[in-house]
């Protein structure tokens, strides 16, 4: 049995989050509080909690990108193009739309980058430019290439 500092109830420990830093290895408040705490919380800075998240989100999947894409050439293995803003990754033998709804059940996002990264680069995947790779996926070719 443990007390909670904010409700003062005497509570079962699997009441309480884990957390190193607190006596017993547990949180000083009860889950409930916790979340009653934070619902007021976001409520109280509902817009500056946005912002921050909306900016936050944006810079870690841009972070993502920019690791991806550099691990894998830095550059459109195409035609050259080496500005982030125009780069991607390619499924090298195509699949791609059908491999991220089977992995994630939708397509686009940033989880394909943190996917890459977790399984430590596979092979298989590419840099290319978004004009190169919508060529290839529309077309079967890329201009910079010729007709195949």
């Amino acid at each position: 049995m443990k007390r909670c500092a904010k409700c003062k109830q005497w509570k079962d420990e699997k009441e309480f989050n884990k957390n190193k830093k607190y006596e017993n290895g547990l949180y000083c408040h009860c889950r409930e509080c916790t979340k009653l705490y934070a619902k007021e919380y976001h409520k109280k800075h509902r817009e500056r909690w946005l912002r921050l998240s909306r900016e936050g989100c944006k810079k870690y999947r841009q972070r993502k990108k920019i690791e991806v894409i550099n691990h894998y050439g830095g550059k459109c293995a195409c035609c050259g193009e080496s500005n982030i803003e125009f780069l991607a990754i390619d499924h090298i033998n195509g699949g791609g739309n059908k491999h991220l709804k089977e992995l994630f059940g939708h397509v686009g996002g940033g989880d394909f980058y943190r996917w890459l990264i977790r399984n430590d680069f596979p092979e298989g995947y590419r840099v290319l430019c978004h004009n190169c790779n919508f060529s290839l996926g529309v077309y079967g070719y890329c201009p910079h290439q010729g007709v195949e």
